[in-house]
């Protein structure tokens, strides 16, 4: 967990640092710039980086969060064998074992804060994917809408070529 911490704190440094270059660049050269600038600056393999380690952090809070339900599940039978115990050394009958009551105990509540954490991880790399298909998108430069300022220039040029070619045909008969 401190390790996913470190990482993203390290990667929020070199992009803010980076932003400023890169929009000063912007501001100086256009777009192109910045998308060279974003690609030196290795943006999308970082957020693949980060995304990769958001995703293991998630895998091991599962993971973590099975073992804590496995140890609460033994600790309850274990419980209840030694009130078993119990009962038989005063010679009373014993009961049947149970099946634990759900979110009791300090185990329930860690098993809970395990798979909150991992549910969180899980967003985060979610979001860091969608960030990196962006920048990579960016980069490659597929993210230019189609002017429509230029999409009315040639209608209004079709239209003007148009209405000069049909007073040419009348003019001929």
């Amino acid at each position: 967990m401190r390790e996913i911490g470190g990482q993203i704190a390290l990667v929020k440094t070199n992009l803010v640092r980076s932003a400023k270059n890169a929009a000063q660049e912007f501001k100086e050269k256009g777009v192109d710039a910045l998308r060279r600038a974003v690609s030196a600056m290795k943006i999308p393999a970082a957020l693949s980086a980060l995304k990769e380690s958001l995703h293991s952090g998630m895998e091991s809070m599962e993971r973590n969060a099975a073992k804590i339900g496995i140890v609460g599940g033994e600790l309850n039978k274990a419980a209840q064998h030694t009130k078993n115990a119990g009962r038989a050394l005063i010679g009373r009958r014993t009961k049947e074992p149970t099946e634990p009551k759900g979110d009791k105990g300090v185990l329930a509540k860690i098993q809970k804060a395990f798979l909150s954490f991992g549910r969180s991880f899980a967003a985060m790399e979610k979001a860091a994917g969608n960030a990196q298909k962006r920048m990579e998108q960016f980069c490659r430069g597929e993210d230019k809408k189609p002017s429509v300022k230029a999409e009315l220039r040639q209608i209004k040029r079709g239209r003007n070529e148009s209405q000069k070619i049909q007073p040419a045909r009348e003019q001929a008969r």
